[in-house]
């Protein structure tokens, strides 16, 4: 069991059509846990920049599905602000590789990823939890891990709900 005496959550908020809504305030939003309402203690408009890693998956079972992949981050990193937000690119079959770090615009991955040949076993986990540890190197910035995979373990040493823990604990989401 753990006590928590502040939990802190992030929303996004878009209109009809899509577009972000940034007029809110507190009064707009109701918190409730275990089925009461809790009060907003604290309430800001974060316009931090992102860092966000792509973590791909290169092992065998992903031969047919890397395209499909690399075209998926490719859109990804198109919606990233270049001025604001940073991308890093990951890959890993046994071993977490950094293809790219971390860095401001960047809009195309690196040409070793069009040459890529999956092959090997799969620590999806392990690289998850790693990626998720590197990815908080700004504290000031939002972080997010996006992984493409099948979605096959067949290596970790970590299981699914540790990796859960590591990422809650750092505040990482994991898509």
């Amino acid at each position: 069991k753990t006590r928590v005496d502040v939990a802190r959550l992030a929303a996004v908020v878009r209109d009809q059509p899509g577009r972000f809504i940034q007029t809110l305030r507190p009064s707009d939003f109701e918190v409730f846990d275990s089925g009461r309402m809790r009060p907003v203690s604290d309430f800001r408009q974060d316009v931090a920049g992102l860092s966000v890693a792509l973590l791909f998956d290169i092992s065998g079972s992903m031969e047919g599905q890397l395209a499909h992949a690399r075209e998926a981050a490719t859109t990804v990193l198109g919606l990233l602000d270049p001025a604001r937000d940073e991308a890093a690119v990951y890959q890993f079959d046994t071993r977490l590789e950094e293809a790219v770090p971390f860095t401001t615009g960047l809009r195309q991955l690196p040409v070793s990823m069009s040459t890529v040949k999956p092959f090997g076993a799969t620590s999806l986990f392990d690289a998850v939890a790693r990626t998720a540890q590197r990815v908080t190197v700004h504290q000031e910035r939002r972080h997010a891990v996006i992984v493409f995979t099948d979605g096959l373990d067949n290596a970790s040493k970590l299981t699914a709900s540790q990796v859960s823990g590591i990422a809650s604990s750092i505040d990482v989401p994991v898509y």
